[in-house]
């Protein structure tokens, strides 16, 4: 340290090695990633955190259905695109649909079968069977996995690999039973079920919904999911292999792509991090041909997209119809739908410029945009949120009716239901978005939330991530509560030994006071001796 007296180069070398000691930099750890959803929203978030991680030196190993176009360093893909087209034809056959409108109660029916038949295609696919002969062989092992919790059965690979330390991602609102595993207070009276049309503001009705469908949904996990989710794990990774529950029990830490500009307050536990927007980057420029639409755009531009898994081309020609004829009446304002198809959509006017794909997050920034026309998934939302655009919601599935009503409760969107859809309902919808400024100041207000923390979602969840592989698992972040069983969790046990005390000391008292009774009685009918 030239240009120092010594005495000032003896402290910063102190310094420096007290803070490796205390704090020691992780560098080349073996991490598995498996992130086997063919949706390319859910993807988005955890390709980010991976290959943030892999640019800190780290050796990865990622299974994914979306594999980056070029090689990256540190950031070995096993290529699992053809689970998209798969898990098209799989649906089919069993009829699970993601271009109809699902109620809550029909998703999670829909979920519990899905989840099985999708991890029988995702390890019985030649990739990862390959993976589970050449590990058996070679008894590789990994520092830590990244897990996406919402296929249990894939916790095959954490006793595969001699449980090393596992960090889930989920892209998606906290899911009940996830709570539940992770110790988590759960609660219908103010938390609504991730996929419902709720807020945290329930009446009497809604409390009783949302607390059935909480049962439902834990009835299903438990006497369900579970049960299945085990037998298949066990098909592939042995009939060693331990039980779902106690491989989720050693999770060592959950990252949640969300904070609360997308959901609502609620308690959590130490090892339960939420992050936020883990896949928002730098926008860039936009393409030139979107860019010259947008800048002639009179009175702004509507941005409309359904997402990366519903397709605008599912939409029926009655709904079709009514879009078309409402966007036709406000022709100085510019609409870009996403439509998927090379077919021309009857009677479209001037005003609407239809492309398959779209830069979805940098054309958000743009500064003409007037709101967002969407189905209201968590990175579309998100998306909307980063950049203070107001939200038209149109939810079809799973998470997008939370989504949407959250915004609509914080007065930066408004939900329409999809089948009861008329041109009255979206002519006023887009009047209102259009002429009251209260929407958006309301999402500038959320996007100040959003961005108002000590560090960027991505940056907070690499050094969690670096943190479980500092303390070797970081056990001392998990409650004990996930060790007990559920009845155990909620003191049923304690409260059925206190009402058998309780029923065993009244059926005492009242044997006692009978039996006193009696005697008196006998005592006083009995005839007196002169």
């Amino acid at each position: 340290m030239s240009g120092l007296d010594a005495d000032t180069s003896l402290l910063l070398w102190t310094i420096i090695v007290i803070g490796s000691s205390i704090c020691p930099r992780v560098e080349n750890a073996r991490i598995f990633a498996l992130f086997p959803t063919p949706s390319y929203s859910h993807q988005q978030p955890m390709l980010a955190l991976s290959k943030a991680l892999a640019s800190r030196g780290h050796n990865l190993t990622v299974i994914t259905t979306n594999p980056n176009e070029y090689p990256i360093e540190n950031h070995q893909e096993i290529d699992v695109g053809h689970f998209y087209g798969q898990w098209k034809m799989r649906q089919k056959e069993i009829g699970f649909s993601l271009q109809a409108r699902r109620s809550a109660y029909e998703w999670l029916s829909q979920c519990s079968s899905g989840v099985n038949h999708f991890c029988e295609l995702v390890l019985g696919s030649n990739e990862v069977q390959q993976l589970i002969r050449s590990n058996n062989n070679n008894n590789s092992e990994y520092d830590l996995i990244l897990y996406e919790p919402l296929y249990p059965c894939t916790l095959g690979f954490v006793h595969l690999f001699n449980n090393p330390p596992v960090v889930a991602v989920l892209s998606m609102p906290s899911h009940v039973y996830t709570d539940f595993m992770l110790g988590n207070t759960i609660n219908p009276s103010y938390m609504p079920l991730h996929i419902s049309p709720l807020n945290d503001n329930l009446n009497l009705v809604q409390r009783l919904w949302n607390t059935y469908l909480y049962l439902y949904l834990l009835y299903l996990q438990f006497f369900y999911i579970n049960d299945n989710q085990s037998l298949i794990m066990k098909k592939y990774f042995g009939e060693q292999t331990p039980s779902i529950e106690a491989l989720q029990s050693n999770i060592s830490l959950v990252l949640y792509s969300n904070d609360l500009s997308t959901t609502y307050p609620k308690p959590l536990q130490p090892h339960v991090i939420p992050v936020g927007a883990l896949h928002l980057t730098d926008n860039k420029p936009i393409p030139e041909d979107f860019k010259k639409w947008m800048d002639e755009a009179e009175e702004g531009v509507i941005i409309f997209s359904l997402g990366s898994n519903m397709q605008g081309t599912s939409v029926s020609e009655e709904k079709r119809a009514i879009f078309v004829q409402t966007f036709s009446m406000y022709p100085q304002v510019r609409v870009i739908w996403k439509w998927e198809s090379d077919q021309k959509i009857p009677g479209l006017t001037n005003n609407v410029l239809t492309t398959k794909w779209l830069p979805q997050q940098d054309i958000l920034a743009h500064p003409k945009v007037r709101f967002f026309m969407s189905q209201v998934g968590l990175q579309s939302m998100q998306e909307a949120i980063h950049n203070a655009v107001p939200v038209l919601g149109i939810p079809i599935f799973g998470d997008q009716d939370f989504n949407a009503r959250k915004l609509a409760s914080e007065g930066a969107g408004i939900v329409v239901e999809f089948e009861s859809l008329t041109l009255d309902i979206l002519n006023q919808s887009i009047h209102d978005l259009l002429t009251q400024t209260s929407y958006k100041d309301n999402m500038q207000r959320l996007s100040r939330i959003s961005t108002d923390k000590q560090s960027d979602a991505l940056s907070t969840a690499v050094w969690w991530v670096e943190y479980v592989l500092r303390h070797k698992g970081a056990h001392h972040l998990r409650p004990a509560v996930i060790k007990l069983k559920w009845y155990q969790a909620y003191l049923l046990d304690v409260l059925a030994i206190t009402l058998i005390l309780i029923a065993s000391g009244l059926t005492v008292i009242n044997w006692t006071l009978k039996r006193l009774f009696s005697m008196l009685t006998s005592y006083s009918n009995k005839p007196k001796q002169d």
